[in-house]
């Protein structure tokens, strides 16, 4: 005799860079146990990986693309799993700057916003003359490129070859993945400041989740603690 089918319920979560909604059932003891392995080895890349892979195995939408989602996409709908499958509420701790005392926190998982620019800027990144680029909000997968060491400049450039989603000038429209890395970095490190200013405000304009605790101190300050990345909200990355 076969052991008893164990039904799951379905869910309704929305895609923020869409605003369409998938149906997801809450991760198993299989998914948390793919979590804990990537946690384990303290890579960025793992666990993101790991992350990617929960939430694809969750969907049960055959139209949905995990590899086309952004980061605010990927991370709004694996906290949502998480308060489905676990608790939706996330216990926190912080340290206060000024009086230097731990204050602990809960957040409901389901008070979690994302915030989007009410005018987002151009994507449409003039180099010089007509030279210019398209760029793209940097999908999830990006994390995966990430390598131990690298610095703030190091980050942006990467980030930047994966935004890239076309380059143009008035011959040609130039595919950025028939060229190599050290192509491109060649090409971006030729910028002017001015133009990795607008590529900044770009990806700035990105929507993000956010969650604001706002609390007095022990010595009556009025402090507000922003939310705003995965890291934030759990210790996972």
């Amino acid at each position: 005799m076969s052991l008893p089918k164990i039904t799951q319920p379905l869910f309704d979560i929305e895609i923020p860079s869409t605003g369409k909604t998938a149906n997801f059932r809450q991760f198993l003891v299989k998914e948390e146990k793919i979590l804990f392995v990537a946690q384990q080895t303290r890579s960025r890349k793992e666990i993101a990986k790991a992350i990617k892979q929960v939430i694809n195995n969750c969907c049960v939408d055959d139209k949905f693309n995990v590899e086309s989602l952004t980061v605010a996409d990927i991370e709004y709908v694996f906290v949502q799993l998480r308060g489905i499958s676990v608790n939706n509420i996330v216990e926190l701790q912080f340290v206060d700057e000024d009086d230097n005392k731990t204050y602990k926190f809960e957040i409901d998982v389901a008070d979690i916003k994302i915030t989007k620019p009410k005018k987002k800027p151009s994507n449409d990144i003039k180099i010089a003359n007509s030279v210019g680029i398209i760029l793209e909000y940097p999908s999830f997968s990006v994390i995966e490129h990430y390598q131990d060491g690298m610095d703030d400049y190091d980050l942006l450039i990467m980030y930047l070859r994966k935004s890239i989603k076309s380059i143009y000038d008035e011959h040609d429209v130039y595919d950025p993945k028939t060229y190599s890395d050290e192509q491109l970095d060649e090409f971006i490190e030729n910028f002017s400041p001015k133009v990795f200013e607008k590529i900044k405000t770009f990806f700035n304009s990105a929507p993000k989740m956010e969650y604001v605790i706002e609390y007095k101190n022990s010595l009556g300050k009025e402090k507000k603690i922003a939310l705003t990345t995965l890291e934030d909200f759990f210790t996972l990355l």
